[in-house]
């Protein structure tokens, strides 16, 4: 019987939505109490494992695209740590990171 799908992908996904919920309930408070890009950066830059850093890249590309401001953000803190990844060993997440820095620069 042929495997249908990975189960580490639906997990991947679960842990995703779940974060991307709590990036909503985070972003319906003050601005100042919304850090939920800060709490994500440390691990984008220090994961070890590639699968996770493109999660968050797609996670940090989702954020950015539902916002409509770039004062909600970080800029240079983001910035930094996405500009990092740009020597990143993985091709794919070269390529994501800078699709992230065009969805940073495309808010208004």
């Amino acid at each position: 019987m042929k495997k249908l799908a990975d189960s580490k992908n639906i997990i991947r996904q679960e842990a995703i939505k779940c974060l991307s919920y709590i990036n909503d309930i985070m972003r319906s408070g003050s601005k100042k109490d919304n850090n939920f890009i800060a709490l994500i950066l440390p691990y984008l830059n220090n994961s070890s494992n590639w699968h996770i850093r493109e999660e968050l890249l797609h996670l940090l590309i989702k954020c950015f695209l539902k916002s409509q401001d770039q004062n909600e953000f970080d800029s240079y803190q983001i910035l930094d740590s996405v500009l990092q990844l740009f020597s990143d060993t993985k091709e794919k997440i070269r390529n994501l990171s800078l699709e992230a820095i065009a969805a940073f620069a495309s808010i208004g």
